[in-house]
């Protein structure tokens, strides 16, 4: 199996069977209906200041979504799990601090995943995330992704 790309990182982070999607699933649900009740998930992959504002449109697309009264997920990944580390300051970059979006987000009722491997690997834990955010193992993104309508990544 390790001949394979990818195939021992998956084994190693506990995913193996469970980090499968199943497609079934998804193609029986109805237009709209997010299964958990969540109907967009948006990924972001890139850290959170300097990357042709990924960070700032992907909370942006959540929080419009979220004062609509739909319902939003935001799922990060690789470098997007900087976006939720509490007590940002990107004044010496000259940018605004994302942060009051990250807990407007929140209070609106927005969920923030971060994938634990990914937090793990750049040296921080729950307890640097802003309060409020989850942390994740890697089989439940399959999971995640399953239970949402439509998915958008930045």
């Amino acid at each position: 199996m390790a001949d394979v790309p990818g195939e021992k990182q998956q084994e190693d982070d506990g995913c193996a069977d469970a980090c499968v999607i199943d497609l079934s699933k998804m193609q029986q649900r109805e237009p709209g209906d997010g299964g958990n009740g969540r109907s967009t998930l948006i990924i972001l992959t890139r850290g959170t200041y300097g990357h042709h504002d990924d960070a700032f449109s992907a909370i942006q697309v959540g929080n419009a979504l979220l004062a609509e009264e739909e319902q939003a997920t935001l799922l990060l990944m690789e470098d997007g799990v900087y976006f939720a580390v509490k007590g940002q300051n990107p004044s010496a970059l000259g940018l605004p601090n994302n942060l009051r979006y990250v807990e407007d987000f929140l209070e609106l009722g927005g969920r923030i995943v971060v994938v634990e491997p990914a937090l793990r690997k750049r040296g921080l834990v729950q307890g640097d995330l802003v309060e409020g955010v989850e942390v994740a193992p890697y089989p439940r993104l399959a999971r995640e992704m399953e239970s949402h309508a439509v998915s958008v990544t930045f």
